[in-house]
This record gives C-alpha cells, structure tokens and sequence, in this order.
C-alpha cells in the first residue's frame, strides 16, 4: 500500500474521451485510443512493462499517465505528465483490492476538494464498466494493455468522498466497513452480460511482529 504524506490539494479538470452511457450514468465510458506514450522518470528497477497509457485526465497541465512496472505479476503505478516531462504531484492513493481474476487491480486516488479517481486494471473482453456510489453511477473510460490486450487498465473521475479507511478491531489489528460504503465496480462484455463485480474496497490490516 503506498504511503500517505503531505498532499497537495489542486482543482482537477478532467478531460475525458467521451463514449456512450446508460441512463443514469455520468462521466466518460468506453474504450479510448491514448495519444502516444511517454515515459516515468527514469527508474532502473522500475522500468514500464508495456506502453504508459495516456488518460486524458488533466490537472494544472500535467496528464494522468497509468502503466505497469516489474516482473512476474506486474505493480499498476500512476504519474504525471507535464510540458517539462514526469512532474512530481503527490496524492493520496488508495489501494482497494481486486479479486486477482476478473478485476487485478482497483485503485482511488484523492486529488481534494471532493475529486476522486478511481483506476485499476481488468480481464477482457471489455465493452463497458461502470463504478456506482452512493453519489451515482459513472462509466469508466478504458484500454487494453500492449504487453496483454486481455487486459484493460480503466479510469473515472467522480465526486465523492474518499474510501473509509479500515477501523481498529483489537490489538494491532483494522477492518473495512461493510459492503454498502464502499463503490461497485461492473464489468460487461460485448453483448452486455455482466462479466463481474468487485468492491472499491481496502483490505483488513494487521500488525506483525514487534
């Protein structure tokens, strides 16, 4: 889980490929082109597995850019990208679980005054997937991975509260809440059946060792 520090609080105008939506549903949907890839700042041990994928999602000039790093089960990472390159913005990130077969990955970040977004990574074949919050419904924007087509790496940008952080339950021990504070994200395929659902949902902690 990443670390928490100090976070910069910026306005955040999300410039999203729009795509079709079902009634009831907000935000940019549907499978997106990115523009051409850019690259992190340079980091031996961290080398992009695949190409970067370029979101559209702009914050004082800079561009939301996801990609995955490392071997084996590769880490879904998140950057900026401004006019002079990788720029430095730090927010909180949360990470918020994934079930490992349909969903690999789910993600919010807490950019502030009330903007959120939500990001992760899915098994294909994807037509759309939408995330549901007790503010609404919003459709993700998504596209597939170079290093795997089978997989599609998706964003959202909502307004909302962040994700609640898991309570003490006993001695060096947290827990999430239940299900129903926490958004759902749905998978469908290309004939709209469900592929899936998995919770925006941090896990359970637990302090080892002394």
């Amino acid at each position: 889980m990443r670390g928490i520090g100090k976070r910069r609080l910026m306005v955040l105008v999300a410039v999203l490929v729009l795509g079709g939506c079902a009634a009831g549903e907000t935000g940019g949907g549907g499978l997106v082109t990115p523009a051409s890839p850019v690259l992190p700042s340079p980091n031996p041990s961290a080398l992009p597995v695949g190409d970067t994928i370029r979101t559209g999602v702009m914050n004082a000039g800079r561009e939301l850019v996801l990609y995955f790093w490392g071997s084996g089960r590769p880490y879904l990472d998140e950057f900026w990208y401004g006019p002079d390159g990788p720029a430095a913005v730090d927010y909180r990130v949360t990470f918020a679980g994934g079930d490992g077969r349909l969903f690999l990955d789910l993600r919010e970040m807490t950019v502030g005054q009330g903007t959120l977004i939500d990001f992760g990574a899915v098994r294909g074949p994807l037509d759309r997937l939408v995330c549901a919050a007790a503010d609404g419904a919003t459709a993700a924007s998504f596209a597939p991975w170079s290093a795997d087509p089978t997989v599609y790496v998706f964003w959202l940008v909502r307004r909302g509260s962040p994700l609640p952080e898991p309570t003490p339950v006993g001695e060096g021990r947290w827990e999430p809440l239940s299900d129903e504070h926490y958004p759902l994200c749905t998978a469908y395929g290309g004939d709209g059946r469900e592929l899936g659902s998995s919770r925006l949902k941090p896990p359970g902690a637990e302090q080892k060792g002394g």
